[in-house]
């Protein structure tokens, strides 16, 4: 009885190296050009020392590139505000999405100002579903008051 089993498609690592480059780090450039599916090139990822390094190069090089528009960007605003507004979003996209590790995340700030200490809080004028429901984030998280932080 044959196996169930769907074949695997064997690469030399040359070829995995060429469908690379030029890629930016898109796999599904990479598969297409291997004519794999994603699971291929993810196994090709993972045992693989020398095709990671070379997708995170890829990657990288590609950084560098969007990174460097977004410098020529700033440093040559023209006057056409519309064009460069679209630019900038779809530069600054990439940053926030694939260069994260280079600082380009946006974080929202919590402002606890006018927030109770659990300390001024009297549970003992809490209803009991409300006790439970503080106990439960109390237990969901480290136990520290964040408030306090």
């Amino acid at each position: 009885m044959p196996e169930d089993r769907r074949k695997i498609k064997k690469f030399k690592i040359g070829h995995v190296l060429d469908a690379i480059k030029g890629s930016a780090g898109i796999k599904v450039y990479i598969c297409n050009k291997l004519k794999c599916c994603r699971v291929t090139f993810d196994r090709y990822l993972r045992e693989c020392p020398e095709v990671a390094q070379a997708f995170r190069e890829e990657v990288e090089t590609f950084g560098d590139v969007v990174e460097s528009k977004l410098i020529a960007l700033i440093r040559d605003s023209g006057n056409d505000r519309t064009s460069m507004a679209i630019h900038f979003q779809a530069i600054k996209f990439y940053c926030q999405t694939r260069l994260k590790e280079r600082g380009y995340v946006e974080r929202q700030e919590i402002h606890h100002e006018n927030l109770p200490m659990m300390s001024e809080i009297d549970l003992s004028k809490m209803s009991p579903g409300a006790l439970e429901e503080v106990l439960s984030s109390i237990r969901a998280g480290d136990g520290k008051d964040k408030a306090a932080e």
